[in-house]
C-alpha cells in the first residue's frame, strides 16, 4: 500500500510543477511494487517517489525555474526503470534505473549550483559498484 501512496503523491506533485499528464503513469509503477512485496528495487523505487515528491512540492514552493522539468521526467524514467531491475535480478539490471536517477538529480541541482550540481548525479556510481560487489558474492555463494 505504500508503494501505491508513494506513487499517488509523486505523480500529483511532478504534474502540479509540470502540468504534463504523462507523470500519472508512476501510479502503474506503485502498482506493480503494490503485488511484489519485499523487493529490494520497490526499496528504491520509494526513495525516487520521495525525491520526486520533494522536488514536485518545493519546486512550486521555493520558485524554482522550468529548469527542473527535465530532471523530473529523468527521475521518473529511472523509477520506471527500478520495474526492469526487478525482473532480471542482475547487477547489470541496475544501471538504467541508477543512470536515469543521476542525471535526473544532476538536473535539478543544476538549479540551485549551477554546472557543479550535475557532480551531484555521480553520487550513485558508489551505490552501483556496491550492488555490483554484493550482486557476485551473492552468486557466488548460490553455485
Amino acid at each position: 500500500m505504500t508503494s501505491l501512496l508513494l506513487s499517488v503523491i509523486a505523480s500529483a506533485s511532478a504534474f502540479y510543477i509540470s502540468g504534463n499528464p504523462i507523470y500519472f503513469s508512476l501510479i502503474a509503477v506503485g502498482i506493480y511494487y503494490l503485488f511484489r512485496k519485499s523487493s529490494k528495487s520497490a526499496t528504491m523505487t520509494y526513495l525516487n517517489f520521495i525525491l520526486i515528491s520533494a522536488v514536485g512540492i518545493l519546486g512550486k514552493t521555493k520558485g524554482f525555474h522550468e529548469g527542473i522539468v527535465p530532471g523530473l521526467m529523468y527521475l521518473s524514467l529511472g523509477t520506471a526503470a527500478g520495474v526492469v531491475y526487478d525482473l532480471i535480478k542482475r547487477w547489470y539490471g541496475l544501471i538504467p534505473m541508477l543512470a536515469l536517477t543521476g542525471i535526473g538529480i544532476g538536473y535539478v541541482a543544476t538549479e540551485k549550483f549551477g554546472q557543479l550540481g550535475f557532480a551531484f548525479g555521480l553520487l550513485v556510481v558508489p551505490v552501483l559498484l556496491r550492488e555490483l560487489y554484493l550482486q557476485r558474492k551473492s552468486e557466488g555463494v548460490e553455485k
